[in-house]
């Protein structure tokens, strides 16, 4: 909220409740919560049934039971014993059956894109996949028939691959900075960083997950670090003006784990040219 506008938002996601004082919307709470991918879903997939949960912070925060899911199989088969005997034919069954079920799942990850799990036998997931429309969010398959398995089950079994995925990324953006130090394209100083966010030449800011810098921004361009406490409260984190900028210029703001950060103090960019 601000003199001019006031909203209020449903999220899928808790925050923490804070008071920012500030000519800007602190929004990295929301960022981070997206990244650390805390939310994401589970596809369990077989030729019988398609149940979709989704999932908060490694707990179920509801499994799907509407007109859409869980998704059974009622018209995709035959009794016809000849062509029982045909696999092309069957598959094919199987393959429109999952079709279709990408079609509702489309309707849920449209709105929320976020990470995907699938849960089943490798046949029936390499055929879900095939069906899919979009491929990029699927994350990990995880071997098994999960049609009645009940949910804490399916959460811990699916728990591992989430990490190893959230652990990949925090990997492909060391990558990422240690091919801008070959390139000459790293910043590690504050006053550069936030002027060069501000010409529009951030091409990616990192942040350590709980790094924050309280403090001033004169005209120059120059941050003045000032912790000092006020009645228990600390003022200015630049870090919303850093992050600000950033989005301003269509730039990228990734948190990062502090500890692969301890060498850039807690923060560094990646810019453009």
């Amino acid at each position: 909220a601000n003199e001019h506008f006031v909203s209020v938002v449903k999220l899928p996601i808790p925050l923490k409740e804070e008071v920012i004082i500030g000519t800007n919307f602190d929004i990295r709470p929301l960022i981070k919560t997206e990244q650390q991918n805390e939310y994401y879903y589970i596809l369990s997939v077989s030729r019988q049934k398609i149940r979709l949960i989704e999932v908060l912070s490694n707990r179920a925060v509801v499994e799907i039971n509407n007109e859409d899911f869980p998704y059974e199989n009622t018209d995709y088969y035959t009794t016809d014993p000849i062509k029982l005997r045909q696999d092309v034919f069957i598959d094919n069954l199987i393959k429109e059956f999952f079709n279709d079920a990408d079609k509702l799942l489309r309707n849920y990850i449209i709105t929320n894109p976020y990470p995907l799990v699938l849960m089943g036998d490798t046949k029936s997931v390499s055929y879900f996949v095939e069906q899919m429309d979009d491929k990029s969010l699927v994350v990990s398959h995880i071997e098994g028939n999960y049609d009645n398995a009940p949910l804490h089950e399916i959460i811990n079994v699916a728990k591992p691959a989430i990490e190893k995925f959230k652990q990949d990324k925090q990997n492909e953006y060391q990558n990422i900075i240690g091919a801008a130090i070959s390139q000459n394209l790293l910043i590690t100083d504050i006053d550069e960083i936030y002027n060069q966010s501000k010409d529009g030449n951030a091409d990616t800011l990192f942040i350590g997950t709980n790094y924050s810098l309280r403090g001033t921004i004169d005209d120059e361009g120059h941050i003045e670090i000032d912790n000092s406490e006020e009645n228990g409260l600390t003022f200015n984190d630049v870090t919303i003006e850093l992050i600000r900028n950033v989005y301003s210029n269509s730039g990228k703001v990734i948190f990062l784990n502090d500890d692969l950060l301890t060498d850039y103090k807690g923060i560094v960019m990646v810019k453009r040219y």
